[in-house]
């Protein structure tokens, strides 16, 4: 990990945004407590075939509801379902 930054909203929201810049890569989240929902982006440039999705799902495995979309370097803005659970 080479950084991150992190941010606690408090007027108007109780979220948290969230930034970890990797050394090939980078990891964003942004939390809504609200309505118990977390987006998570993460963004490869490694050479490496990551499967970073599969580390995420075990850490929500208990969620309700778990989507994770795909999309290739490269690629048209289509996504394809990786999981949902």
């Amino acid at each position: 990990m080479i950084g991150h930054l992190c941010h606690k909203f408090t007027d108007g929201g109780e979220g948290v945004t969230g930034l970890f810049l990797l050394s090939e890569s980078h990891l964003s989240f942004h939390t809504y407590p609200e309505t118990n929902y977390i987006s998570i982006d993460v963004y490869t440039c490694g050479k490496q075939d990551t499967c970073i999705h599969n580390d995420i799902e075990k850490f929500f495995k208990d969620s309700k509801r778990f989507t994770v979309r795909g999309l290739q370097r490269g690629s048209s803005l289509d996504t394809y379902p990786l999981t949902t659970g």
